[in-house]
């Protein structure tokens, strides 16, 4: 099974899975990606959705980010991208 995405809890799904690939993103990059997306699925994200997304990657990638791949990685997370 292949799943996409950021959750809120990820220390509590980490065991669900065998493997765990994490994926990192610049800000323009994700914005292009953003803007791809809605373009081809009208009518898109609301700015609330897209904000969400945006301050999820902030967060993700914020001041405990270290701390976040440590944990992530004693459950054999493996991180790519960064």
């Amino acid at each position: 099974m292949f799943v996409c995405g950021i959750a809120r809890n990820p220390d509590e799904l980490l065991d669900l899975f065998d493997r765990v690939f994490l994926l990192h993103i610049d800000g323009p990059t994700q914005g292009a990606r953003l803007d791809a997306h809605d373009a081809l699925n009208p009518p898109g994200r609301s700015e609330a959705g897209r904000r969400e997304i945006r301050d999820g990657r902030a967060v993700f990638e914020g001041a405990d980010a270290q701390a976040r791949r440590d944990r992530h990685r004693r459950h054999r997370a493996v991180s790519c991208g960064r």
